[in-house]
């Protein structure tokens, strides 16, 4: 487990030394931060590779539920620059049965027009735990 990196001051130059040391240099983020005016540009010239942007739909339904705050125009704005500086980007999207099921189709769609995205990647696994407890919902997992 870890928490968001973009919170780190010193994220760009962890960045550039990795990329130095020819490593490959990915980024799991939320992408709130990347509405903040050349934060994203700054990081890519240290030497980011590619972001692993957490996306789990675009209507918004269920980013309180998800992830505790309206995500709708941090994630538009993650998108632009992402696009914009063309970054291999990768959708990562948490899947809930009777909740958010629904929004893989336009998550595809949008990988599909746009060539910065690389890959989606999902889990269809919930498990309701720390301030999200206070939601009563029970774990909500499909295999299938």
């Amino acid at each position: 487990m870890g928490a968001e990196p973009t919170l780190r001051p010193d994220l760009e130059e962890i960045i550039s030394y990795a990329h130095k040391g020819g490593h490959l240099t990915a980024l799991h983020t939320n992408g709130l931060r990347f509405s903040e005016p050349g934060y994203l540009d700054k990081l890519v010239n240290a030497g980011l590779d590619e972001v692993h942007l957490q996306m789990d739909g675009f209507s918004g339904r269920f980013d309180m539920a998800l992830r505790g705050r309206s995500m709708d125009k941090p994630r538009e704005k993650a998108l632009a620059e992402l696009k914009r500086l063309d970054v291999a980007t990768d959708l990562v999207a948490v899947i809930m049965r009777d909740g958010n099921e629904d929004e893989m189709g336009d998550i595809l769609d949008y990988a599909a027009k746009n060539s910065f995205v690389k890959e989606i990647f999902t889990s269809a696994c919930v498990c309701w735990a720390g301030r999200r407890r206070s939601l009563k919902r029970r774990a909500s997992c499909r295999t299938n």
